[in-house]
């Protein structure tokens, strides 16, 4: 591995180096998690302030899931072409720009336009923490860098909610969007001074090769399929943010912490999943983990039909199958997102805008869906976990199961 450390602002020797790189790369991906739905427990409130109606104003989270899936196509390129470096700096500076200037709009198109721009420039720096692991890992040392870069970003929309429920409840839903720019002001400071450019062979960024670049890609089914997988899985991790607010805000009458709390205990089953992916990735192939995160997730469906067809609405029949659902995702997310980035070592960048931008094309379709189901009981939540799991099983025994066993490809 290159000695790129040299190149940083600050003095540090290799080791302490890849630490920085291994504690900033899950940073900057976990500003991507959190930027979807941070906001989701003052969707009451900004509905009320903006005089509209829940469906209105829970497309904000839509609309940056789409500007996320733009910005992945735009900018990915850029990686491969222009650098890492300046790419990721700029995403932060516009992302911290536009996220301290939401709390003064009067209209809620205005923000629905800082949503898709923040959206953009969130892409680039979830492309970019991929890209820092790809520059640096190799071997088992990247699977589970990819896995705790995975971990950040998945772990984004469950505890983001947490920490907008205690913005929503002390300060109002404007402390959300200028906690936005504090976060990103503050991992601009760390990436700038810590972390040189990266890009050893840059790529012709003209429009024919760039064409040519997704066109290979696109024709690549193994890719494919497994990024409608992480589409899925986007899909479940966001039906508790999307749907949950207005459950236990409004039918079960609780506060927007005790939405937040909710949410961080979600969050934390995505970790147990992935910490016990962590635990086995050296006794198992990612192929072996991804079967058993399918088994725990359909068992988690089985349980939430179960609860809601026999039991009350309550916050523990709320959470319990959420929790093994969630859990679940844990043991799939990064493994099918390491193997199907391994099969562009060349073009990593563009390959994952191309990851990141069906994942979110998917997931956004997904929150759509789910924001229309019907939640005034537990039978909307398992129609909702249950259509996001069957989609995902189907890609999986139709698509994918055959094609784990992945050749390595050039682009």
């Amino acid at each position: 591995m290159k000695n790129l450390f040299k190149h940083s602002m600050v003095s540090l020797d290799n080791d302490r180096y890849l630490m920085w790189v291994i504690f900033i790369a899950p940073l900057i991906n976990f500003l991507a998690g959190i930027s979807i739905d941070m906001c989701s427990p003052s969707l009451p409130a900004m509905a009320d302030y903006y005089n509209v109606s829940a469906s209105v104003i829970k497309n904000t989270i839509t609309t940056e899931m789409i500007g996320f899936s733009l910005g992945a196509l735009i900018f990915g390129p850029l990686m491969d072409g222009v650098g890492r470096r300046v790419t990721i700096i700029m995403g932060l500076i516009v992302f911290i720009g536009v996220s301290a200037f939401a709390p003064f709009c009067t209209e809620i198109t205005s923000v629905m336009v800082i949503r898709v721009i923040q959206g953009m420039m969130v892409a680039i720096v979830s492309i970019g923490s991929r890209v820092l692991v790809m520059d640096h890992f190799e071997g088992k040392r990247f699977a589970i860098a990819i896995m705790y870069t995975s971990i950040a970003y998945g772990s984004g929309p469950v505890i983001g909610p947490f920490i907008g429920g205690i913005l929503q409840e002390y300060f109002g839903w404007k402390a959300n969007f200028f906690g936005f720019a504090f976060f990103g002001a503050v991992i601009l400071i760390l990436f700038f001074m810590i972390i040189p450019e990266t890009l050893k062979q840059p790529q012709s960024i003209a429009l024919k090769h760039v064409a040519r670049r997704y066109l290979l890609i696109l024709k690549n089914k193994n890719f494919i399929a497994g990024s409608f997988i992480l589409g899925g899985v986007s899909s479940i991790q966001m039906v508790f943010p999307t749907l949950g607010p207005f459950v236990i805000e409004n039918v079960l009458h609780k506060t927007p912490i005790t939405f937040g709390n909710s949410a961080l205990f979600l969050g934390f089953s995505y970790l147990v999943g992935m910490f016990i992916n962590r635990f086995l990735v050296h006794s198992y192939t990612q192929q072996k983990l991804i079967v058993i995160g399918f088994w725990v997730m359909s068992i988690g469906v089985v349980v939430q039909c179960a609860v809601a067809l026999f039991l009350p609405l309550t916050l523990f029949t709320l959470i319990l199958p959420s929790f093994i659902i969630c859990g679940s995702t844990g043991l799939i997310f990064a493994n099918v997102m390491g193997l199907c980035l391994r099969l562009f070592p060349n073009s990593v960048g563009t390959a994952s805008a191309v990851q990141l931008s069906l994942l979110v094309v998917i997931g956004s379709l997904g929150v759509f869906i789910i924001s229309h189901f019907n939640v005034s009981s537990l039978k909307g939540f398992s129609l909702a976990y249950g259509a996001a799991v069957l989609f995902q099983l189907a890609v999986y025994f139709l698509f994918f199961r055959n094609s784990l066993v992945v050749e390595h490809s050039q682009a």
